[in-house]
């Protein structure tokens, strides 16, 4: 899970919308040990340069449960938010995972 999240941050690419229904857990063929994936990359966004803003976007696609506060921001001075969205929903997601 968090190498793949690695991997979409190394070429600048925001997931935008970690919770625990996108994270699939499968077995690897030949191990007897789960691994959790991410999945549903329909939102994802690709930054330009790593510090780039994205604007923000469209609130009924939001999972607001688990969507960083910048998301929700009055964003039309021209700022936006960047790949630590990501990291707050994972963390936030990860929070859960002892309930299920």
């Amino acid at each position: 899970l968090l190498e793949g999240l690695a991997e979409l941050h190394r070429h600048n690419v925001a997931h935008r919308d970690i919770k625990p229904e996108n994270i699939m857990m499968c077995l690897t063929p030949g191990s007897s040990v789960p691994c959790c994936k991410l999945i549903d990359l329909g939102l994802c966004r690709s930054f330009k340069e790593a510090e780039e803003l994205l604007p923000s976007f469209e609130l009924e696609r939001v999972s607001p449960l688990y969507s960083a506060p910048e998301k929700f921001k009055d964003l039309s001075d021209g700022t936006g938010y960047g790949l630590g969205i990501d990291v707050w929903a994972l963390g936030l997601t990860l929070s859960k995972a002892p309930d299920r």
